[in-house]
């Protein structure tokens, strides 16, 4: 039965929660699948009012400035232009690691001939004039080349990355290394108030959910490497006016385990930024940026200006063909751009999603919890097989529902500011071994019930009616056959003076008689529905209202008493009609004498380790035995006491007499009723 190999389903959530633990890559994808379906389920709000702007190089710009890239004295006057409109801080998404192609000495290698400095405009130091002019962000871009490793790259200027300190473990232990970043060229760099990365990894799927908010370049070696954080949190931070970032990671403990070492989070000001191990914060997307989106080539002309008066502006590259892009949970192909314009203004409204470091274990524990509490539903005493259906379904469905509260209602954590954190839990693994077990133990279910059905037809036939066991099998479960105490009506037939008879028969005689006058006794209470206990030699035991609900008990008892008496007589006459018989019996008929009593008594199975018979004891039994013994006192065939006659028979006539049973104190009334009632 189901409770007994119930162990053998446990091998489903060790088989899940070891593939979860192992970072199966079927589950991880279904896993990070959810987790997008969940961004387009209830994507971030877009700002009303974004603090950015995005001063675009769109294809009006490219019309009206000419093809990209632009001298750089053209990148300048814009920049001039956003000052003068009051622009509180510029962030440019360009590469500027190249000197200009319209520089001197650029356009002397392409000549071939050395072009004096007044010759030209000196376009990059235009271009350093303007960066100067206010604070200014520079992106610094990681090498395409395939190139092999040569080591640490020396620095062509001193990058003065943000200030910062770090709580815990060192954080150069747990961030992406790189040395193969394409710095700005030195003048503009130190001209710049910042340099950050721009630089962002799709996952295998191509879909871009993670932004690595601090990153080291240099070789791994504490003084060989700095720290360079995400473009769109520096706009943040320089934005609020914020000097210095606090890095939070667990303390540098081996005995930690794997999911538990790394970075927790990126402090800004007084907010806490939930990142990854690795220091990636994860991109909680809006429908569309809430930046205002301006031509780059009408702010050069002057318009719009009030637009960015106050405002952090991006500048980025968004015509055709320009610019990288990446597609993101909510499934939109977005140019690169536009994804530092979202991440800034995620970083503003203090909303992030976050998976929980230590979420293989939760998914672990969840895989175990739901598998048990499927396999506790199903393997319940609850009768009614949809209930423990329902139960099991929803057992189910926990992991899911589980996963969207979590979701849905962001958790406002102590010592993170304003932060609100959507928590992503994956509710994949726990759900498919949830339905996995409650098939195989559904399918277990019907196995056992259909042994359960054999085992009780087999158990019952002999005591029951076709009808009653058909009727039993279809309850099933073991419930029947525990043990109870119940009301139940019992009824003690035995034949009269059959000692003396069985004395003058031969063996084979005497089977054969008593099994006649059994099997007429047998018919005539299975026709009524009772249960035999036992032959006893010449006597039958039964009863009723045991193992199922008879509420017409005593009227079936009685029934079933007198049609006893009446088939007794019937079979006298056919034995007196057989010579045979009748020269072995010499005329004698045969006579029984019938006791009913009604009253609680215990029912279940009982014998010995290797036999049990389904029975009857107590002292009901024990006075209907007494009474059937009384009808020779009272000369009566069939004897009921008070508490076994049906209302509906109840007569006073019908009294026989009143005695005190063996073993009772109280007096018993007994009444007497013939073949005629």
């Amino acid at each position: 039965m189901l409770r007994n190999w119930i162990f053998g389903l446990l091998l489903i959530p060790l088989i899940f929660g070891g593939l979860r633990l192992a970072e199966n890559e079927t589950l991880n994808q279904l896993r990070l699948y959810w987790f997008d379906s969940l961004v387009r389920y209830d994507p971030r709000d877009t700002p009303d009012d974004s603090p950015f702007v995005l001063a675009a190089i769109d294809e009006v710009s490219l019309a009206e400035i000419g093809q990209w890239p632009w001298p750089r004295n053209k990148t300048a006057e814009l920049l001039h232009a956003l000052f003068d409109g009051g622009a509180a801080m510029v962030v440019m998404d360009i590469n500027f690691a190249h000197p200009d192609r319209f520089s001197p000495d650029e356009l002397g290698k392409v000549l071939g001939e050395e072009i004096g400095q007044a010759a030209v405009l000196d376009t990059d130091a235009m271009l350093e004039q303007a960066i100067a002019r206010g604070p200014v962000v520079l992106g610094s871009f990681r090498s395409v080349q395939d190139r092999q490793p040569t080591g640490p790259r020396p620095r062509a200027f001193p990058v003065f990355a943000p200030g910062y300190f770090s709580i815990g473990s060192d954080p150069i232990n747990h961030i992406p290394l790189f040395d193969d970043y394409l710095e700005p060229l030195p003048d503009l760099a130190n001209a710049a108030y910042s340099v950050a990365n721009v630089m962002v990894s799709s996952d295998a799927d191509g879909v871009l959910r993670e932004l690595p908010l601090v990153v080291g370049a240099g070789d791994g070696s504490e003084l060989g490497t700095e720290l360079r954080f995400f473009l769109a949190l520096e706009a943040v931070r320089i934005g609020l006016g914020e000097p210095q970032y606090i890095i939070k990671s667990t303390p540098s403990d081996r005995s930690v385990l794997r999911d538990f070492q790394g970075l927790r989070a990126v402090q800004l000001g007084q907010t806490d930024i939930p990142v990854s191990s690795s220091g990636a914060m994860r991109l909680y997307e809006s429908v569309d940026i809430g930046a205002a989106v301006i031509p780059a080539a009408d702010l050069m002309a002057g318009q719009a200006m009030d637009a960015v008066h106050g405002k952090i502006v991006f500048i980025g590259r968004r015509g055709i063909g320009m610019g990288d892009r990446a597609t993101g949970s909510i499934g939109t192909l977005r140019r690169g751009i536009d994804m530092q314009v979202m991440a800034a203004e995620q970083i503003i409204s203090g909303e992030y999603l976050h998976v929980p470091h230590a979420a293989r274990w939760i998914e672990f524990a969840l895989i175990w919890t739901v598998c048990i509490a499927v396999m506790l539903a199903l393997s319940s005493r609850i009768r009614a097989q949809a209930v423990r259906m329902g139960l099991s379904v929803l057992a189910v469905f926990a992991p899911w529902a589980i996963s969207l509260l979590a979701f849905s209602a962001p958790s406002w954590a102590a010592g993170t500011g304003s932060a609100q954190v959507h928590y992503l839990i994956d509710p994949n693994a726990a759900g498919l071994a949830g339905a996995i077990t409650m098939l195989i133990g559904f399918a277990g279910r019907v196995v056992e019930t259909e042994i359960t059905k054999s085992k009780l037809r087999t158990e019952f036939a002999r005591y029951l009616s076709p009808v009653i066991v058909d009727g039993l099998a279809r309850q099933g479960g073991d419930h029947v056959m525990e043990p109870a105490t119940r009301e139940i009506t019992v009824m003690f037939v035995d034949v009269r003076g059959f000692t003396s008879i069985s004395e003058n028969l031969s063996a084979t005689d005497t089977v054969s008689l008593v099994n006649k006058f059994l099997s007429v006794i047998s018919d005539v209470i299975f026709a009524h529905d009772g249960t035999i206990d036992k032959f006893l030699g010449d006597g039958v035991m039964a009863f009723w209202n045991a193992p199922i609900d008879q509420p017409g008990h005593r009227t079936m008892a009685f029934e079933a008493g007198v049609e006893i008496v009446r088939k007794i007589d019937a079979l006298n006459e056919e034995v007196q009609a057989d010579p045979y018989w009748k020269d072995i019996l010499g005329g004698r008929d045969l006579r029984v004498g019938v006791g009913v009593h009604t009253g609680k008594a215990s029912v279940g199975n009982f014998g010995s380790e290797k036999r049990v018979d389904y029975s009857a004891v107590g002292d009901t039994v024990n006075s209907a035995a007494r009474i059937e013994s009384q009808c020779k006192d009272f000369s009566a065939t069939l004897l009921l006491s008070e508490e076994a006659v049906p209302k509906a028979r109840m007569n006073k006539d019908k009294l026989a007499g009143t005695v005190t049973l063996k073993g009772r104190k109280m007096a018993t009334r007994l009444y007497n009723f013939s073949p005629e009632d």
